[in-house]
């Protein structure tokens, strides 16, 4: 088949935050450390392992290559580097032996595949000039010694990545795995678009949003580095953005002046795995949104002005008369009529089949 017109599917994982009994050294300190610690033993308990299994089922049948995670592949928080690094090749072996060892498994840093117990990610560091040289702080020994050389090794590169950005190709799609908490990711991109021009698709895998999808306040601006120059390298590109971090499923589809992005947030936590009802929307608009995230939203209006949003929609489920976040993965279709995706959350149908790009959009 011509590699131009080529049609295959990918599956997306969210979060993961794998965890196991002891895995973690000693006892955690904090709130949030010993929340997340129950958590993440829970999912991991069955609820985690009986996601993967569903996706692996579903992506039987084969023409799936590639199975992308959108960060926070462990839950972190070990009291020695040493005890991060086998946390990292736990989660790697498990994923695997799940979807299986012929595919493709690339993920990309999350916060908590940075936070040791005593390192926990801090805010933006800058130089004299005023100039960023840390998007944030964190451990980065663990993901260079064990993550970066299993994706170095999976995505075909013949030397490890300098830094923990890293991309290849698949026929004319270009695949940016990025590292949103680092300086030099909007000069990766750039440099990488510049070297490969004539693309159908590009997709870029990042932990955190390009654009605001979020409805927790906490995390409304927590987005990559330099969004509104990144947007405008993408624009022009048939550009899907591939995220997670959020906890929820969100569909944003931006009319830029240059091109349509789209971008598609994912969550697999899987204490809500699997749903018996099928996901409704949370939010359908970005004016809906924004009003609901006033006044966080003043600065990334200014980048993305709400006239401009094709589409914004946020996906929850109900428990016990609640809305709550959703577990699940989806399966991408991507071939020359576009991209679209399925969201599964437990059914045997798909919750949600979504059109990311149309063959004819510009």
């Amino acid at each position: 088949m011509d590699k131009q017109e080529e049609t295959y599917r990918v599956l997306l994982l969210g979060d993961l935050h794998y965890n196991r009994p002891g895995g973690q050294g000693r006892e955690p300190e904090t709130d949030s450390q010993k929340r997340w610690k129950k958590l993440s033993l829970t999912m991991w308990a069955d609820r985690s392992g009986a996601l993967l299994e569903d996706a692996a089922r579903r992506i039987s049948a084969g023409n799936v290559p590639l199975v992308l995670q959108t960060g926070d592949l462990i839950q972190g928080d070990c009291d020695t580097p040493e005890r991060q690094s086998a946390m990292f090749r736990d989660a790697i072996g498990t994923v695997k032996r799940y979807i299986g060892e012929d595919r493709r498994f690339l993920p990309v840093v999350g916060n908590h595949d940075l936070r040791l117990m005593d390192t926990v990610p801090r805010g933006p560091e800058y130089d004299g000039q005023g100039r960023c040289i840390r998007a944030f702080a964190g451990e980065y020994g663990p993901v260079r010694d064990t993550l970066l050389p299993f994706a170095a090794k999976e995505a075909g590169l013949e030397n490890l990545p300098e830094s923990s950005n890293y991309s290849f190709r698949r026929g004319r799609d270009l695949f940016l795995l990025v590292d949103p908490f680092r300086a030099g990711t909007l000069d990766f991109i750039g440099r990488t678009l510049d070297a490969v021009p004539d693309t159908r698709y590009v997709f870029v895998v990042s932990h955190l949003s390009l654009l605001p999808c979020d409805p927790d306040r906490a995390l409304a601006l927590w987005l990559m580095p330099d969004p509104a120059e990144t947007a405008a390298l993408l624009a022009p590109r048939n550009a899907v953005i591939l995220t997670g971090h959020t906890h929820w499923f969100h569909l944003v589809r931006y009319r830029h002046p240059r091109g349509i992005i789209a971008q598609l947030a994912v969550s697999s936590i899987g204490t809500h795995w699997p749903h018996d009802a099928q996901l409704h929307p949370d939010t359908e608009n970005y004016r809906e949104y924004a009003r609901k995230m006033a006044p966080l939203m003043e600065r990334p209006e200014r980048f993305f002005p709400a006239e401009n949003y094709l589409e914004h929609r946020s996906w929850c489920s109900e428990t016990d008369g609640r809305l709550s976040a959703a577990g699940g993965y989806a399966v991408l279709d991507i071939g020359p009529a576009g991209v679209s995706a399925e969201i599964f959350t437990g059914r045997s149908a798909p919750d949600l089949v979504l059109q990311l790009i149309g063959k004819t959009e510009k």
